[in-house]
């Protein structure tokens, strides 16, 4: 049943490359080639602090470096942080800001083996104030004992608490030396409260189950991904430790991010690792880290974060890259200043106005990299209003299905502010087409499809997740559904 409830006239909807607000390079005192900024956080000022590494000489230095709005520097400071047992360090942590008290910033530390490999070699934990002066410097070793901590999550940065702590992931090598994924909790001053340690599997060597990556997936909860002889794991904790629960998944990923509507995006692969140098697969999950799509794309991607039409923003080598909520390509960026140059991005981040900010490193010179920072207004989907009426839709939407879960039917609806030619599409989970609801032209309007749960042979779906995607123009969104029969 179809119903167009309201008419509106007619606004514009063009598709543009995004705009570059601003870009800055940094030239940090003492420092050598190669120097990168890693991590990026807006912060509560409206500026941004960005954190990173450079190894002048035979050291191995961590820089911080506060900007404003423009991304002018107000100060920069660095420290050395190598002793006779760490080197070469490279973040794959990150920052974050404590409410009018300063930062916490993540270094993981490697050392070289060879011409090419690479051992992790231990946690470098700092705490500033709001000048980036240290008021806490840790390190912590990757820990080989009973008793003592174990080996932190490679790709875990610390998570800060409000009582201004911060909780790490990590393993926990017991008595009995079993190997468990472990939480730890450490106050202000760097004192550890607790430890909690979970149990994928009992059966599995201690040698066997490896934690590899723990991250702040909502307000307060915390995900932690692991491997326990060939079977990957997931956990859930609460900010306290309490499991929430736990999982088994196929796709290796190395980077992971919560979506707004309670899933995950992931790059699969070791920190971003992927077919080749060329190309990255990505992930799409639900809560349960099912797979909801498999797209390869372009690029040695770093970084992935949500956009605010539910898209994602990549980061990586070249540059950045927009999607739409499917996976598709939608924009690519590489700084414009030079186009013999090349530009890595590490980090990006989006701003409290709907704005990309990102750090990295630019090639200023043949095998002379120094940080980067630059802000980008996306523009790939714009919508200028022309004239309405007061009464009708002035954006082209897709809404949640409701009810949701449904049995046996269920009502989505849509707002078109336009003329279009509108198609309402549904999909199984393996990507298959089910049914058609919508392929027609339509007047501007709000409108309700049912969906009576049968597919194009009028025969019953059975129990289990579907897609609904509606395209418009060049507008597209897919929304989840569950049926229960």
């Amino acid at each position: 049943m179809k119903k167009l409830l309201l008419s509106v006239s007619l606004i514009s909807t063009l598709i543009a490359q995004p705009e570059l607000l601003w870009e800055h390079v940094y030239t940090l005192p003492g420092a050598a080639i190669n120097s990168f900024g890693s991590s990026i956080i807006e912060t509560s000022d409206s500026g941004y602090f960005i954190a990173g590494s450079f190894p002048p000489l035979d050291s191995s230095h961590v820089f911080f470096l506060k900007v404003d709005e423009n991304g002018d520097s107000s100060w920069t400071k660095h420290y050395d942080y190598r002793d006779s047992e760490m080197a070469w360090g490279f973040n794959f942590g990150g920052a974050s800001e404590f409410a009018d008290n300063g930062y916490l910033y993540t270094q993981h530390i490697y050392s070289p083996r060879g011409m090419w490999g690479w051992d992790f070699n231990g946690t470098a934990i700092f705490r500033t104030d709001l000048m980036g002066d240290t008021v806490l410097t840790m390190t912590l070793p990757p820990g080989q004992y009973p008793g003592v901590i174990g080996s932190l999550g490679q790709y875990s940065p610390a998570v800060p608490t409000d009582d201004h702590g911060f909780i790490l992931g990590g393993n926990y090598l017991d008595e009995d030396e079993w190997n468990h994924p472990a939480l730890y909790k450490y106050d202000s001053t760097g004192n550890q409260e607790w430890i909690k340690t979970y149990y994928a599997n009992n059966s599995i060597q201690a040698w066997d189950h490896r934690l590899w990556m723990a991250t702040k997936t909502g307000e307060d909860e915390i995900l932690l991904v692991g491997e326990q002889n060939s079977e990957l794991f997931a956990l859930k904790t609460s900010f306290d430790g309490d499991s929430l629960w736990a999982t088994t998944f196929e796709h290796r990923f190395g980077v992971v991010a919560s979506t707004s509507e309670g899933g995950y995006i992931g790059i699969v692969g070791e920190f971003g690792g992927g077919k080749s140098e060329a190309t990255r697969d990505v992930i799409r999950m639900d809560e349960t880290l099912s797979p909801i799509w498999i797209k390869t794309l372009n690029g040695r991607l770093r970084s992935v974060s949500e956009a605010p039409d539910g898209g994602f923003i990549f980061t990586g080598w070249p540059g950045i890259l927009k999607t739409d909520a499917s996976g598709d390509s939608l924009w690519y960026f590489n700084s414009p200043e030079d186009e013999e140059s090349e530009l890595r991005v590490y980090a990006a981040t989006i701003t409290s106005d709907n704005e990309i900010v990102a750090t990295g490193s630019y090639e200023v010179s043949p095998d002379n990299w120094q940080p980067w920072i630059g802000k980008l207004a996306d523009d790939s989907t714009v919508i200028t209003s022309v004239r309405n009426d007061g009464h009708g839709p002035m954006t082209i939407s897709l809404l949640q299905n409701y009810p949701n879960p449904f049995n046996p039917s269920t009502t989505i609806s849509y707002d078109l502010p336009e003329q279009s030619t509108v198609t309402l599409t549904v999909f199984d989970i393996a990507g298959r087409e089910v049914a058609t609801l919508e392929q027609s032209d339509k007047s501007p309007g709000k409108y309700e499809v049912q969906w009576n749960g049968l597919d194009q042979s009028g025969n019953s779906v059975s129990t289990g997740v579907y897609f609904a995607r509606l395209q418009a123009g060049d507008y597209s969104k897919t929304i989840k559904m569950v049926s229960l029969r």
